[in-house]
């Protein structure tokens, strides 16, 4: 995997991606929609404290879940949607397209109300997640497969998950911020 072997190193190595080396990494395994939760909110840098459970937990699968915390705060500021207004699906794997959405989000970019084109054959504009995907390629955040595919609903791999979260503006600061021998 020598293609992600930077990405995964280095985000390893700000804590964001658990293992330390990359022959540890399971490059090949799911992510899961938990384990995204709390990158998302290590990217965004949220706070704990801002959590509201008031009227108790937005999903119904997750109260026991180590990551609740996580998924509840994601959740609560937009940056991650339920798989159901109810669920989350705390471990099963994350598709391409929901990791596509959340990051668009997270990187504030402007999403049109519907997407217009598609430079996918297996995307089509009346899919949710085509605007999302649109906007990520626009701004360097995807590519596809050489094949002319993207492949929303597959599960994504390790690989591909830190290639993509390393190419975003928060994981590109916090890269730049890890290795900036001036600030030592």
């Amino acid at each position: 995997h020598n293609w992600a072997r930077k990405s995964i190193e280095e985000l390893t190595s700000l804590g964001l991606l658990r293992s330390v080396t990359v022959e540890n990494y399971n490059p090949e395994a799911n992510v899961t929609r938990a384990e995204y939760a709390k990158v998302l909110y290590l990217l965004k840098g949220l706070d704990m404290k801002n959590i509201d459970i008031s009227k108790g937990y937005k999903f119904t699968d997750i109260a026991k879940h180590p990551f609740v915390d996580y998924i509840q705060l994601v959740g609560q500021t937009g940056l991650m949607l339920g798989t159901s207004p109810t669920e989350f699906s705390p471990e099963e794997s994350l598709t391409r397209e929901q990791l596509v959405a959340a990051l668009v989000v997270l990187e504030g970019l402007t999403v049109p109300e519907k997407s217009l084109k598609s430079r996918f054959k297996d995307v089509a504009v009346s899919r949710w997640s085509s605007k999302y995907i649109e906007v990520a390629v626009d701004n360097g955040l995807i590519n596809g497969y050489n094949d002319g595919t993207c492949d929303p609903k597959r599960a994504i791999t390790r690989a591909e998950f830190s290639k993509i979260v390393y190419n975003t503006t928060m994981g590109q600061k916090l890269v730049k911020d890890l290795f900036n021998l001036d600030t030592f």
